[in-house]
């Protein structure tokens, strides 16, 4: 396990967030490949199967009954990560684990140092309406124009399904974590992403099916709407 420690020990170096010149980068690769604009990142939780203690598989049982810890990942349309929070158990809420990260902890209280007072992240309905998060409108008696929103929306967003397809599909222990502790677990699935991005940066690129995801979305955000946030949405929707 010191390999591990060593490799985690890298993360500021290969995972860490954009400056202003590249968030601008960032949006206009977003902008060209699915004509969203100014997004820099898609956000996403992602349930890895690990062997837990007897004890505690009541707290890490996720939607599917199995044993999980929750990788919430942003990355870009190149499929790098920005930003990773590794460890909490499956059975916990995609909004909840933003919320108490420390992207989340950032965001909500001045949100203008990562995102300029311009720029976004994407996530899907599991996720709060905010400024610097736009979410899709939900599909019950929706508009033409919100329609289209929704589908320019999820196509933006895929690239963190397919993100968490391509890591899984290079690090098949992610497929299922058997070591005796879960700090070892969160070590373990810490260093694969780290290794995705070195890989990435390094152009080793493994070819892997990424089209189809096997992330399990969690209900609807059910919360205070973010006035800031539903405003950005609608005026993004007259211009797609």
């Amino acid at each position: 396990m010191k390999i591990i420690k060593v490799i985690c020990s890298l993360m500021p170096i290969y995972i860490k967030w954009p400056n202003a010149e590249d968030c601008e980068q960032i949006a206009n690769d977003f902008q060209q490949r699915c004509n969203y604009p100014d997004v820099i990142g898609a956000i996403d939780g992602c349930h890895i199967t690990c062997k837990i203690p007897k004890e505690q598989h009541d707290s890490y049982q996720d939607r599917k009954f199995c044993h999980s810890i929750t990788l919430q990942g942003v990355c870009i349309s190149s499929r790098l990560f920005t930003n990773i929070s590794v460890g909490y158990p499956g059975s916990v809420h995609d909004a909840r684990i933003l919320r108490e990260s420390d992207l989340g902890k950032i965001c909500e209280t001045n949100c203008f140092n990562l995102f300029y007072g311009r720029y976004h992240l994407v996530g899907d309905s599991a996720y709060p309406l905010r400024s610097w998060l736009i979410t899709p409108y939900r599909n019950t008696g929706i508009m033409p124009l919100q329609r289209k929103h929704n589908y320019a929306h999820s196509v933006t967003r895929v690239v963190i399904e397919n993100t968490f397809g391509m890591l899984k599909g290079r690090w098949r222990i992610l497929n299922f974590v058997n070591v005796y502790t879960i700090e070892k677990a969160i070590d373990i699935i810490t260093a694969c992403c780290i290794l995705h991005n070195f890989c990435l940066l390094t152009c080793d690129i493994y070819e892997v099916d990424v089209t189809s995801s096997e992330h399990d979305s969690c209900d609807t955000y059910i919360g205070r709407r973010d006035r800031e946030g539903t405003r950005k949405r609608d005026l993004i929707s007259q211009t797609l």
